[in-house]
């Protein structure tokens, strides 16, 4: 871990000393510290990157901070990344910025956070249905998951190994 942080402070160093941070080199080293858990330095490094009209933030450096979120019990940030995610349209249109903050909601526990998300969902294939049952399972809500699985199959969303291991559950 330390070996971690000490090369990703390189990196950052090399970020800001470069002439000409490019995009890529933001959203690698916002990922890499939300990756290890640093979700305050990575929310800065996010934060800056949204004041320079260079910087686009990458779909798969959204997943990282939200996970790190969900890793650090930081359910505030979460909520700035949603409020954002949502201003920016991403929501509708990226099916793992979709998943991943549902997946947060139940995690924290916000199941009517979770469903409201995956209600504004333009795309809802077997990985965000799957997710919405993971977190009803979870939660002990055995109705909710198995009605989920009931309108997976309604809407012609094949059930893959994992969304039929949910049913053996019950």
């Amino acid at each position: 871990m330390l070996l971690e942080v000490k090369c990703i402070s390189h990196a950052e160093y090399v970020l800001y000393n470069t002439g000409r941070p490019d995009n890529y080199m933001w959203n690698c080293v916002t990922s890499a510290y939300a990756k290890i858990g640093d979700i305050h330095t990575a929310f800065d490094l996010y934060q800056s990157a949204k004041k320079d009209s260079r910087f686009c933030t990458s779909s798969c450096t959204y997943v990282a901070l939200l996970k790190s979120c969900i890793k650090t019990k930081n359910i505030e940030i979460g909520h700035k990344l949603h409020f954002d995610i949502t201003n920016l349209g991403l929501l509708s249109k990226d099916v793992f910025i979709g998943s991943t903050l549902i997946a947060m909601y139940i995690k924290f526990g916000m199941l009517a956070r979770a469903e409201d998300v995956f209600s504004k969902l333009q795309i809802r294939n077997v990985i965000i249905w799957t997710t919405l049952v993971d977190g009803y399972v979870d939660l002990g809500w055995n109705r909710e998951a198995l009605s989920c699985l009931e309108k997976m199959r309604e809407e012609g969303i094949l059930l893959d190994a994992h969304a039929h291991a949910c049913t053996i559950l019950f």
